[in-house]
């Protein structure tokens, strides 16, 4: 009986996202157990095959000061793996930095966030992203995952 917790407990420690894939109803039980010691994702993981499909980046309509920031990125590894952090970076003319910040998914994502979502293979995902306006310098933006 011990042995089962044991290895139950590092299945959900290094295998919760597996885990969760194969029985869904564990869910609840591997979340609180992930609340009180922080699980890991150790499945395959390669950012260099998230690729960006659009981007823009416009004035916020609603909201003064703001710039509207949209994307749509797609896994094109043959796995799921975890949401990558993007980091936006704006520049002037020049090429000099003007700008830069980095999210994680939790941002991005909102209220769709957990931490056993995986990002499915082959599907596209579309992001809007609010930021302060760091003014009229900033003429040019790079998305990079990370």
């Amino acid at each position: 009986l011990i042995f089962s917790a044991v290895l139950l407990g590092q299945l959900a420690y290094f295998r919760s996202s597996q885990l969760i894939d194969k029985i869904p109803a564990m869910q609840p039980m591997v979340e609180k157990l992930c609340t009180t010691i922080p699980c890991i994702y150790s499945g395959p993981r390669d950012v260099s095959q998230i690729k960006l499909v659009s981007r823009d980046i416009r004035l916020h309509r609603k909201v003064d000061n703001a710039l509207l920031m949209s994307a749509t990125f797609i896994n094109r590894a043959a796995f799921k793996q975890p949401y990558p952090d993007i980091t936006i970076t704006l520049s002037d003319l020049s090429g000099a930095l003007v700008a830069q910040r980095r999210f994680k998914p939790a941002e991005y994502l909102g209220r769709l966030n957990s931490p056993f979502l995986l990002m499915p293979s082959a599907k596209p995902v579309q992001i809007a992203l609010e930021v302060v306006d760091p003014g009229k310098d900033a003429v040019n933006f790079e998305f990079t995952f990370q």
